[in-house]
């Protein structure tokens, strides 16, 4: 196994740690030093990997575009299609996640939530700028109506996703939020695409 992808499992294992952590604890009671103890490494090791808690909970979207890449073809898929699937893959692993882990990640404190600060990261900002990549990959391919922005969809589209999420963790999980991201990114995601590209 290359050193890369022994840094990126370990990487998984130290947000995993985080995971159950945050199943069970709110936000505010999540420190580095607690982390430290569910992963069972020292601080050092686990500063080597991460600077913050906030850090660690960026990582969740790079572990899931990495699964996200595993398991689909991309290729296979429509610009505008592979930026809904992606929405949608996102939500299903959440769901995964559980309701404690998105009720506590849902913080207005969580700086993962925050579009500038992922686009800031030294490694995870590859996450973001996917969508964007994405997202522009749906322009290039003339689906988007004239004027639209790519950076304005992309926002809206996110606002769309942590409300949804929100609304699930606030319902109790008690909703399919995977089939519900699918139809309201889709509707919101058709108002910015011409006629013969729109989601169906």
């Amino acid at each position: 196994m290359a050193q890369t992808d022994k840094a990126f499992q370990a990487k998984i294992n130290i947000f995993e740690a985080t995971v159950r952590l945050l199943a069970d604890n709110d936000y505010s009671s999540l420190t580095m030093r607690r982390i430290c103890e569910a992963a069972g490494l020292s601080h050092g090791t686990l500063y080597h990997y991460f600077k913050s808690k906030n850090d660690i909970l960026a990582f969740s979207l790079r572990y899931i575009y990495e699964t996200f890449l595993t398991n689909y073809n991309t290729e296979s898929l429509m610009p505008q299609e592979r930026v809904l699937e992606l929405y949608v893959y996102v939500a299903r692993r959440f769901m995964e996640f559980g309701l404690g882990f998105v009720s506590n990640f849902m913080d207005i404190r969580n700086q993962a939530l925050n579009i500038d600060y992922l686009l800031q990261s030294e490694e995870d900002g590859m996450i973001a700028a996917f969508f964007m990549q994405s997202l522009q990959g749906v322009k290039d391919s003339g689906c988007l109506k004239q004027g639209t922005e790519v950076r304005k969809i992309y926002d809206d589209l996110n606002v769309i996703f942590y409300g949804a999420l929100f609304y699930w963790g606030l319902c109790g999980g008690h909703f399919d939020l995977e089939s519900y991201m699918r139809s309201i990114i889709e509707i919101h995601f058709n108002q910015y695409l011409m006629p013969a590209c729109k989601l169906k």
